[in-house]
């Protein structure tokens, strides 16, 4: 027995709104309220809906979009009621998210979501789906081994950026987190028979992250240091600040620290000058990411940067090549990283 085909009347009988408002959810720019667009992706998904943007002559609109799934930017904020402001604005304080729409702009057309707290990224990756994208980009949390075999089925494809590496059907870009580790060694060039410390955080769920901590400490110790870990119990500024206190107390013993994110190590820099400790003359300080704030005139962060431009090439290079294979073969590229050297270091250049 053949299964009925799902029209768009079905999706508006559950919803309980008008077809023209059904066809309007569904195409880019037409405004409706947050509440009935969620009501009709909702009714689409259940009942397995997907548009034909060939079949009804948009093909030519549409083909071109890219789906980009980044996290909200808590600094941003407005009072706009205009969904596409409210949800699929522009995240200026994130560089990886700014290099990808930037490269996305030159050569495509980007249609951007972000995650909310508590916001799985398969909903919305189910979105993109319904507006037939030529391609996806995933900056956010990872996708569910599902939502990747969907992809795969429909043949659109998803590039994962410093996600995690064991989501089959999709490209992968990330950084070495070997390289990662030799640079930053390098970078800090410790004095033997000093300690290096490391910053980390309770319940850290970050794989990237943590691969980045592991690989580091493994390096370390290959090469005949110990490794001390401070640990906050949160990811707040405050938990890192107050390690200040803790990491005091094995100076000089431990001269350097390495922080996995800019972030953290601004904070725990702060909380040392605080203390009175001089940096890099009594301890040293290295970052990772290059946040707009580490070049800040009070902070200067020596830390390490992703080459972002290279890696956004990269993610519409795998997308464009995707459609001129026969035979798909997803692949995993590790993107080069580059030092930046600032005040915190001892040593400030290459």
């Amino acid at each position: 027995m053949n299964k009925k085909r799902i029209t768009l009347s079905d999706v508006a009988e559950l919803a309980g709104v008008s077809k023209s408002t059904v066809s309007r959810a569904f195409c880019e720019g037409e405004y409706i309220s947050p509440d009935v667009r969620k009501k009709v992706m909702d009714a689409s998904n259940a009942l397995g809906y997907r548009t034909n943007y060939v079949n009804s002559g948009f093909h030519s609109k549409h083909s071109e979009l890219i789906g980009i799934v980044t996290t909200i930017n808590p600094e941003y904020k407005s009072d706009s009621k205009d969904v596409y402001v409210k949800n699929f604005a522009p995240l200026a304080s994130s560089r990886l998210y700014s290099a990808v729409q930037e490269t996305i702009l030159r050569r495509l057309h980007p249609l951007i979501m972000s995650v909310e707290k508590d916001q799985s990224v398969d909903i919305l990756i189910r979105q993109f789906l319904q507006y037939q994208v030529k391609g996806i980009i995933v900056i956010a949390e990872n996708p569910s081994l599902e939502m990747a075999r969907e992809c795969k089925k429909q043949n659109i494809p998803m590039v994962l950026m410093q996600r995690d590496p064991n989501i089959k059907h999709a490209y992968h870009l990330r950084d070495s987190p070997n390289a990662v580790a030799q640079l930053a060694f390098k970078m800090l060039s410790p004095k033997r028979g000093k300690k290096i410390g490391v910053l980390s955080c309770t319940n850290l769920n970050s794989r990237t992250i943590r691969s980045r901590l592991e690989t580091f400490q493994y390096y370390v110790a290959s090469e005949g240091f110990e490794v001390i870990v401070y640990e906050s119990p949160d990811f707040s500024y405050q938990g890192f600040y107050d390690l200040a206190h803790q990491i005091k107390q094995d100076i000089p013993e431990m001269d350097s620290i390495f922080g996995m994110v800019d972030f953290w190590s601004i904070a725990v820099l702060e909380g040392l000058r605080s203390l009175g400790v001089k940096v890099p003359e009594d301890v040293q300080i290295l970052g990772f990411d290059n946040k707009n704030r580490t070049a800040n005139p009070n902070i200067q962060l020596s830390t390490i940067e992703e080459n972002l431009d290279a890696q956004s090439r990269t993610a519409l290079d795998f997308i464009e090549k995707h459609y001129q294979k026969k035979k798909v073969a997803y692949m995993s590229i590790f993107q080069r990283v580059m030092p930046i050297y600032r005040k915190t270091t001892r040593k400030q250049k290459p």
